[in-house]
This record gives structure tokens, C-alpha cells and sequence, in this order.
């Protein structure tokens, strides 16, 4: 986990670091962040969940977090990787229970301030924090949002894992996030 947490560190400081550089030469410098939603982008974003762990656990309300990289091909049209995770305690223990995946995103206007919406499909993952190990299998994701200013959304996910663990149990999650994003284009 610690591992985990330095790359993304990394990734995310070379990625905002990228935004004051100009890439292309000959007089064609295009910063990579600005107004226009066209081209790479990233966000990071916090806010809360309820999430239900199969039938034994009601809903767990907590932090919910996720972070974005991708290229938006147009201004209305997205694709990005995702990672959101939900993290809650079970009798004193902290676990999460996320998606690591590939998210399609389309905006309804090429303006700012305008709705979208998202699926996503990849990888669930569910760890317990306090041990090395965690489980994984496959998870699905669907977003509705609003870019009420520019860079600034928010959004409601709706999340689904299906984990089989070692012990031949398959564990299922299920969470709703809203969230509040801010978004480098």
C-alpha cells in the first residue's frame, strides 16, 4: 500500500508539473492545462459514500476518494482511467473497496458548466489495511455529474465489486458516492 500511495504521489507531480511546460516546438507551444476540455487531463476528488458490504454489513458511511488520468478526444468525449475508492470500518478495522479502471465520459455541451455522465468497468479490489493482502475481482461503476465552474464537479457514482477471496466466498459491494472533483484540462 505504501508503494501504492508514492506512485500515485509521483505520477500526480510530474502530471500538475506538465501543465506549466509548453510541449510542442516551432512556435506551436500549447499549454497542456487551460480552458479547453480537448486533450490530456486529470482530477483528483473527495467527498462521501454509504456503502452496503453483502448482506451481513448495512450501510458503511465514510470518505470516498478518487483520482482520474486521461485524454479527452473532444470536448464532449473522454476516456480516462479511474481509481475510486470507498474506505469504512468494520469492528475497528479500516477497509476499502474500489475500482481500478477505464472510464468513457461524455459531457452534454462542449461548454463548461454542463452535466455528463460515465461508466466504467476494471478491476475491484477489497482490503483490509491493516493486513498486506487484498482480494480482487471485477467492478463496475456509473457516474452522473455536473461541472458547475470550470475545473470544479460534482458528481454521484454508483459502484459495484464482485470479489471471490481465498476462501471461496465471493464478497460483494456495493457503494454510492458523491463527490467533489477538480479536474486539470
Amino acid at each position: 500500500m505504501k508503494h501504492t500511495v508514492k506512485y500515485i504521489f509521483l505520477v500526480l507531480t510530474l502530471f500538475i508539473s506538465q501543465g506549466y511546460a509548453d510541449f510542442i516546438e516551432d512556435d506551436l507551444s500549447i499549454p497542456m492545462f487551460g480552458e479547453s476540455r480537448e486533450g490530456w487531463s486529470g482530477g483528483i476528488g473527495l467527498g462521501g459514500h454509504s456503502t452496503s458490504f453483502d448482506a451481513a454489513y448495512d450501510n458503511q458511511i465514510s470518505v470516498a476518494t478518487s483520482l482520474k488520468i486521461g485524454y479527452n478526444f473532444t470536448e464532449q468525449f473522454a476516456v480516462q482511467y479511474v481509481r475510486n475508492v470507498s474506505w469504512y470500518s468494520l469492528n475497528d478495522t479500516l477497509f476499502i473497496s474500489g475500482i481500478t479502471g477505464l472510464e468513457a465520459r461524455y459531457y452534454f455541451t462542449p461548454e463548461q458548466e454542463t452535466l455528463y455522465m460515465g461508466i466504467a468497468g476494471g478491476v475491484g479490489d477489497f482490503a483490509n489495511l491493516e493486513d498486506e493482502g487484498s482480494e480482487t475481482g471485477n467492478a463496475w461503476m456509473a457516474t452522473i455529474g455536473y461541472e458547475f465552474s470550470p475545473h470544479w464537479q460534482a458528481e454521484a457514482s454508483w459502484m459495484t465489486t464482485s470479489i471471490d477471496d481465498s476462501y471461496d466466498r465471493t464478497l460483494d459491494t456495493s457503494s454510492v458516492q458523491l463527490l467533489i472533483n477538480y479536474s486539470w484540462y
